[in-house]
């Protein structure tokens, strides 16, 4: 390969290196930041506020893609669920699962804390 050859290669990585500078521009207004979260991994207040609570469904017996539906229109956005017999299986259709158990209970819970969902296949009995 001609010298020439190896200069136009290694130009375009030497630009490219050359030109990540890690230094951050601002260049417009700045989002604002992202809400502080509790341990649990729920939305802690606002600085001067008090956190904000929503009523949680009762999700037991439900199929799990209605509990999802509904806790999302409640605003209970952080969702989880698990295999409650305990073999590690994937909820890949929800709609073939129903809801054995949930965490938090149902009642007054934080908006933004996140719901654990027991399932378990239809037709199968809850533990």
């Amino acid at each position: 390969m001609h010298r020439a050859t190896i200069a136009i290669w290694l130009l375009p990585a030497a630009a490219a290196t050359t030109a990540c500078d890690p230094t951050p521009v601002a260049t417009g207004p700045t989002a604002p930041a992202p809400p502080a979260t509790t341990p649990a991994g729920g939305t802690a207040p606002a600085p001067g506020g008090e956190a904000k609570t929503a009523a949680l469904p009762d999700f037991t017996g439900m199929g799990l893609q209605a509990a999802q539906d509904r806790a999302q229109a409640a605003g209970f956005h952080l969702l989880h669920s698990h295999d409650a017999r305990g073999r590690s299986r994937s909820q890949i259709d929800d709609r073939n699962w129903k809801v054995c158990s949930q965490a938090p209970a149902a009642g007054t819970a934080l908006n933004g804390q996140p719901v654990t969902l027991g399932v378990v296949k239809f037709g199968e009995a809850c533990p």
